[in-house]
Order: C-alpha cells, then sequence, then structure tokens
C-alpha cells in the first residue's frame, strides 16, 4: 500500500485527536466521519466539496435528514450538480 500524500500528523483524525475539534474546519471534521474519499477526490476534498454544495453544515443536517444517510446525501449534492 503506498503512503498517503499528507504526512500522518497532518491528517485530519490525527490532528483531531492531538489538537482536538477547534483545530480543523468544517471539512476537515466531515472528513473525519466519512473517513475516505472516492476516486480522484480524496477525503477532505470531499468534505469540503459537500459542504460547499450543501451550502453549511446545518444545510447538510437537513439533507441528512431528507436522505436518512450520508451517502445518499452526497448523491443528492452531485445529482444537484450534473
Amino acid at each position: 500500500m503506498p503512503p498517503p500524500a499528507t504526512p500522518r500528523p497532518d491528517l485530519p483524525r490525527e490532528r483531531l485527536a492531538r489538537a482536538g475539534p477547534a483545530a480543523l474546519s468544517d471539512s476537515e471534521l466531515l472528513a473525519v466521519l466519512l473517513c475516505h474519499g472516492c476516486r480522484g477526490e480524496d477525503v477532505v476534498a470531499l468534505g469540503g466539496r459537500v459542504l460547499s454544495e450543501a451550502g453549511s453544515l446545518s444545510g447538510l443536517a437537513r439533507l441528512l435528514e431528507l436522505t436518512g444517510n450520508m451517502e445518499d446525501a452526497i448523491e443528492y449534492v452531485d445529482m444537484a450538480n450534473l
């Protein structure tokens, strides 16, 4: 397995453990919840894109209420931008 592109101590999960949630951006906090990105998009970029397209954390929370899970919310965001 190739090493991660970002040095280990700077990954969101490690920074969260070391410095707490205040040290992370909203997209990095979402990246911790998502756990992995998708082909061609790392998890931090995916988190940032989803937040940007949902408008805010509260917009994402609304999508989660409507769809019931994160995967469907992300798919909804992707389809809305076709």
